[in-house]
């Protein structure tokens, strides 16, 4: 090992008091070199430094005691650092595996909650469609049905000839061949009320019958009656909304022509004001016969959701997520032979 000295000085201008008090100075190696007693002092083969023979057979410590670590040589640090990388090395190769296994079950689940929206939505097209066309069904079955509002009860007839006179004496129509299959009020009757004057509904045979009576419904402008065809609920609340709007009420008041259209489409001189069905039609014209869509998640491509943002480029981003795998893992296999060299070199030392 080379030493450093103060200065270097000539031998003939030293005498025995300058050699003796001469300190020399040496870079030991931590753990290869032992200082002798005396501090190194003196002249001596070695410097002033004994060198002590590296063990062959060095036994395992472990790492985790730092007290432990640090009084380690420098060849049983590295062996130790060595084997804590492998640990951590085959730490990541695992967690690498779960990566792909829980990147690959996400697109499965993926896969499958699209499959479900479509089903999901498919039956919420159906639901609705199963609504409209019952609610439609209804009002079909009520179209020979009559309401006529105001009609006392306290007249000495049953609601049958009590209907047919209303008709003969306020809407002038000839009954003779009109044929009435029911008749009955609506609503509970109260006993403390002198004349409740509850709704009339009268089911007509011919619905021919129906059409002629509402034809002359303009001849009760005026009066305490009113009549009008029977709906279902949802329609005739609708309806209802409609009539009592600020614009049928000001368009009734001015005068003007005020039309409401099946189902509930208010008209105001033959110009459409507000529609409280917009998708009636649309749809009564679904088909309900339609394939519900296939449940089984596709395994041939990448199923994507209503709600997943699709990059472009995927199919690229996937081939350089490929590409970066086969890089780390070459990063890996060099890292290892890189150790396994470095250890063949130290057992060499």
């Amino acid at each position: 090992m080379a030493s450093l000295r103060d200065e270097e000085l000539p031998q003939s201008s030293m005498d025995e008091s300058d050699i003796l008090t001469t300190t020399e100075y040496a870079i030991p190696v931590h753990n290869r070199f032992k200082q002798m007693n005396n501090g190194g002092q003196g002249l001596s083969e070695n410097g002033g430094f004994q060198t002590v023979q590296r063990r062959t057979k060095r036994k395992k410590v472990s790492s985790s005691n730092m007290d432990t670590f640090a009084n380690m040589d420098i060849d049983s640090k590295l062996v130790c650092m060595f084997e804590k990388m492998n640990v951590i090395e085959d730490t990541i190769s695992e967690c690498r595996n779960v990566i792909i296994k829980v990147n690959s079950n996400y697109k499965l689940i993926d896969a499958r909650v699209y499959a479900l929206e479509q089903t999901m939505d498919w039956q919420v097209e159906m639901t609705r469609s199963m609504c409209y066309h019952s609610i439609d069904r209804d009002a079909r079955d009520m179209r020979n049905n009559i309401i006529i509002y105001g009609l006392s009860e306290r007249l000495p007839y049953n609601d049958r000839n009590l209907v047919l006179k209303f008709l003969e004496n306020e809407l002038e129509i000839d009954t003779s061949d009109m044929m009435i299959d029911r008749a009955h009020r609506l609503g509970r009757k109260f006993p403390n009320t002198n004349d409740q004057k509850r709704p009339m509904i009268a089911r007509f045979r011919d619905y021919i019958d129906t059409e002629t009576i509402l034809s002359n419904a303009y001849k009760l402008k005026r009066t305490h009656f009113g009549l009008d065809r029977q709906y279902p609920k949802e329609i005739a609340r609708a309806r209802k909304e409609l009539y009592q709007s600020k614009e049928a009420e000001y368009a009734r008041m001015s005068n003007q022509r005020v039309k409401i259209k099946y189902p509930a489409e208010l008209f105001i001189n033959d110009r459409s004001i507000e529609n409280k069905f917009p998708e009636w039609f649309n749809v009564l014209g679904v088909d309900r016969l339609k394939r519900c869509p296939d449940t089984k998640p596709t395994q041939s491509a990448r199923v994507y959701s209503n709600e997943t943002v699709i990059n472009s480029s995927s199919e690229s981003d996937s081939n350089d997520g490929n590409d970066q795998e086969a890089a780390d893992e070459d990063v890996f296999l060099k890292t290892q032979e890189t150790r396994n060299i470095f250890k063949k070199d130290i057992r060499r030392k």
